[in-house]
């Protein structure tokens, strides 16, 4: 995590937090190529450690993906939506 001009604290997140088409959510992959996501146990726990993170931005491994303002928010929700879906 990082901090840019402004004060703005950045989360680079690399391939497991992807950033989605839209740049409105993410999603949790074990394997983009094969689109393989997460399991829950490792979304419960890549969210108990975001939630003790201050950010504001997310930056994706590809370019043009990021989300400017609200990303944790935005983070802990698609977190939650991913494991409503998987436990059922």
């Amino acid at each position: 995590m990082g901090q840019r001009g402004g004060g703005k604290r950045e989360l680079p997140t690399g391939d497991t937090i992807h950033v989605t088409v839209g740049n409105d959510r993410v999603s949790f992959m074990y394997s983009f190529p094969n689109l393989i996501p997460l399991s829950a146990r490792e979304i419960r726990r890549i969210r108990s450690v975001l939630e003790t993170w201050d950010f504001e931005n997310i930056h994706g491994a590809w370019s043009g993906k990021s989300i400017f303002g609200g990303s944790k928010e935005i983070a802990l929700q698609s977190a939650d939506q991913y494991l409503k879906l998987l436990e059922g």
